[in-house]
């Protein structure tokens, strides 16, 4: 993506996406013989998934055509500080099972919380993971408005 973008960036929207179908399409049409499977890694599943993030790649390049929209501007934060955002993902991950309410790690206390809101146990998942990017996010900003953006 990044090659197409360097030699011909007027066309590498459309290019990138058009990657991304093709790639998607591949992956499902592999899937009969070798399924997509994650855990195992399989050639359908990097193929697929590949496909799928060469087509947001190419949604987010059309929709900041003409600079980042604030509907965007979460990603953005996190794309000029992903560094400091993993590392404080995986701050978050570690005390949500080192700290303790009452006999309860936070994550399984907040899990069981989000439960009794949430009956469907995957959308609860969802809902604890939504609640965790807000975290990250939320310990973004000030580093944003300061302009401060640790990189390698």
């Amino acid at each position: 993506a990044a090659i197409v973008w360097q030699r011909d960036p007027a066309r590498a929207t459309l290019r990138i996406a058009l990657a991304g179908v093709v790639l998607v399409a591949v992956g499902l049409l592999l899937h009969p013989v070798l399924p997509i499977n994650k855990k195992l890694w399989t050639s359908s599943f990097a193929i697929f998934t590949s496909g799928s993030s060469a087509l947001l790649l190419a949604l987010c390049l059309a929709a900041t055509r003409s600079g980042v929209p604030r509907l965007l501007a979460p990603l953005h934060m996190l794309g000029m500080n992903a560094i400091l955002g993993y590392v404080l993902s995986v701050l978050i991950g570690i005390a949500g099972f080192r700290l303790f309410i009452g006999d309860a790690s936070v994550q399984d206390w907040g899990f069981a919380r989000l439960s009794s809101l949430i009956p469907d146990p995957h959308a609860a998942s969802f809902a604890y993971a939504l609640i965790a990017l807000a975290l990250v996010l939320a310990a973004l900003v000030p580093f944003h408005r300061r302009g401060i953006h640790l990189r390698l």
